[in-house]
């Protein structure tokens, strides 16, 4: 059995709401659809679990080039 490529795969947690926000832009900026787990994309606030913080995911074909995008933005 294969995984389906359009599955979300986490790649960045224990975020607070706004370094979720602004990741977020910036993977929607190079091209990826980057969205907090387990809502829309304008309610990050509804996925703040406070000590867990907020997960960001994309779908599971573009996660290695996301997780690169992700290298990046945090040495920005």
């Amino acid at each position: 059995m294969t995984s389906d490529p359009n599955s979300p795969e986490v790649v960045a947690s224990e975020l607070s709401e706004p370094e979720a926000t602004a990741l977020i832009s910036y993977l929607c900026a190079r091209g990826f659809e980057a969205r907090p787990c387990g809502s829309e994309p304008e309610a990050v606030d509804a996925t703040f679990v406070p000590g867990e913080g907020v997960k960001v995911v994309v779908k599971q074909s573009d996660a290695e080039r996301a997780r690169q995008a992700v290298d990046q933005f945090r040495r920005e």
